[in-house]
């Protein structure tokens, strides 16, 4: 926890003095949030983990401990890869084909569509015409 308030605070705190270097060098935006979100994830689990095992009694959290830290090294390797410093923010890559956005977009709305005409049917007790025998 003291890890990811350390990389979480101290930034915030120089950048209202100096340059902030999380908008600016896109190494430190991607370390600070990869190792942010690991500390911070892998606390949660150990927290967890120790309730379990003392309620439990059954000492196992010594070998979880391990699989638990090597998980969270591994999961937010994302942030490593994805992140980038864009426009004075530090903020995630997005790779879209404009030519197919707008079908995703048309289809998003279909399926939303169809999805508020059967909640309207299940609400007033509605069946669609299709479905009739």
């Amino acid at each position: 926890m003291i890890v990811s308030l350390l990389f979480g605070l101290l930034p915030n705190i120089y950048s209202g003095y100096y340059v902030n270097l999380i908008t600016t060098v896109c190494s430190i935006c991607k370390i600070r949030f990869y190792i942010t979100q690991s500390s911070t994830m892998t606390y949660r689990w150990f927290l967890t983990i120790a309730c379990i095992d003392r309620y439990a009694q059954s000492h196992i959290a010594y070998r979880v401990v391990i699989c638990v830290t090597i998980i969270w090294i591994v999961l937010p390797i994302h942030n490593l890869i994805y992140r980038i410093t864009s426009g004075g923010q530090c903020t995630w890559l997005e790779r879209r084909r404009k030519n197919n956005q707008s079908q995703i977009e048309d289809e998003s709305v279909r399926i939303l569509q169809v999805r508020d005409y059967q909640a309207i049917a299940m609400l007033f007790s509605i069946l669609p015409q299709h479905y009739h025998g």
